[in-house]
């Protein structure tokens, strides 16, 4: 009798020190996905107020917006860029610093050059830059995944997080999701695709 009331209250216990484990994780993520949102917010908010941001612009009010992100490996900002314009960009890029900039996807044995397409989305500002350098150029567009949250965000004016994903500048398998806040040109959600 002795041991199934100690094993019944191990149980409850148990049960009990769960319950308050996992509230608690719930309550660390439902805050960091908030910080999470108000940095895009911010970066979306700078972005309507700038005419033209530069790179360094970018790397200020950023390294500004994560000092207390934990949980935020990068943020980054990824143009539209139509494949008309694709050697124009990169030519551009390469002027603005970028020396080997070109857009790229995940091929056979790493980083390729990115396929021809009708647009690409290549990650074009990245901050912090260091331990992430391999993500510049990388064309969100030549991943399902991505694409389909980066579409998601730009048909509907809202944040929008993609399936769980491997970012391209990890060296191990470490698990990670992206979170696309669009900024649109004239500030304004299209009516339109």
């Amino acid at each position: 009798v002795t041991f199934g009331f100690v094993d019944e209250n191990q149980k409850h216990y148990a049960v009990d020190r769960f319950r308050e484990t996992s509230e608690q994780i719930s309550v660390s993520l439902e805050r960091i996905v908030k910080r999470t949102e108000d940095s895009l917010s911010s970066i979306t908010a700078f972005f309507a107020g700038s005419d033209n941001a530069t790179r360094d612009q970018f790397r200020i009010f950023v390294t500004t917006a994560m000092s207390d992100r934990v949980g935020i490996q990068a943020l980054e900002w990824i143009p539209r860029v139509s494949g008309s314009d694709r050697e124009a960009f990169e030519r551009a890029a390469r002027t603005d610093g970028l020396k080997e900039f070109t857009f790229r996807q995940i091929g056979d044995g790493g980083m390729v050059p990115a396929s021809r397409r009708a647009e690409y989305y290549p990650v074009y500002y990245v901050e912090p830059l260091a331990k992430n350098e391999k993500a510049l150029g990388f064309d969100l567009a030549s991943n399902q995944i991505r694409k389909s949250a980066l579409e998601l965000a730009r048909d509907t004016g809202a944040m929008v997080s993609s399936a769980r994903i491997t970012l391209v500048q990890e060296s191990a398998k470490q698990a990670g999701v992206v979170v696309f806040a669009p900024i649109y040109s004239d500030g304004k959600i299209p009516k339109t695709l």
